[in-house]
């Protein structure tokens, strides 16, 4: 029953901690979807019929691989979500040596012990890094700048998940022109609000950045065309 748990316990992470990020949709989505298919294999396993002890391992290394190969697309590309990678990739770990272990001989040649090691180490070397690159590095502060982005769009102000909250977590210490942005959208935003003394503390922080002249003008109008939608109150 370990692949079932191993599947299940994913699941059950990524819905946890997926509230903690820009686009927890994506996270969310995968988990429960893995969360169904180990349910489905913890009930299968009731159901009185022989059961083939390396399916839940195979499945366990399709899930992973899948959410490995998706994960790293959001972790490298898109840097909207920096869960799935590092989470799919301990599942498929877990389903790999579950797996060789339930296929291991003894009296197999040296090649097939040695080939077996060999993958069970790559596999928790990958796990590792992704594990370090994205839980402990992250790097979802452009993923917040979007996000506040849509939040905007959607007319969401204020609250845990509002525009105003997603653009305070998209500091960038490696990218100035980030941080700058961020205090630009936050400037417009207070103003809009009619919050004066909000909004000049972000302009004093713009000012350091190089004020309005550092800014695209693209994402000013952006930020005025979204903020022109609904009225300040």
């Amino acid at each position: 029953m370990l692949s079932e748990v191993a599947i299940a316990g994913a699941g059950i992470a990524l819905l946890l901690m997926s509230r903690g990020q820009p686009f927890p949709e994506i996270s969310r989505g995968y988990g429960l979807t893995i969360l169904l298919i180990g349910a489905v294999f913890l009930l299968s396993r009731g159901a009185g019929r022989p059961f083939n002890e390396g399916a839940g391992a195979t499945m366990a290394i399709i899930l992973g691989g899948i959410g490995v190969t998706v994960g790293i697309r959001h972790l490298a590309r898109t840097r909207r979500d920096v869960l799935v990678a590092p989470i799919a990739s301990i599942l498929l770990a877990s389903g790999t040596i579950l797996l060789l272990a339930t296929l291991w001989d003894r009296d197999a040649p040296l090649f097939d012990h040695l080939s077996g090691f060999v993958l069970a180490v790559f596999v928790s070397g990958l796990s590792l890094y992704l594990v370090f690159r994205g839980l402990l590095i992250g790097g979802l502060q452009r993923g917040w700048s979007q996000a506040g982005l849509r939040q905007l769009h959607r007319g969401l102000i204020d609250g845990p998940n509002g525009a105003v909250s997603c653009f305070e977590r998209a500091w960038d210490p490696l990218d100035e022109s980030l941080d700058a942005m961020s205090h630009a959208a936050l400037v417009k935003i207070h103003r809009h609000m009619k919050r004066e003394d909000k909004a000049e503390e972000h302009q004093h922080l713009l000012d350091s950045f190089g004020g309005w002249d550092a800014i695209d003008e693209t994402w000013v109008e952006v930020i005025d065309e979204h903020l022109g939608r609904f009225s300040s109150p």
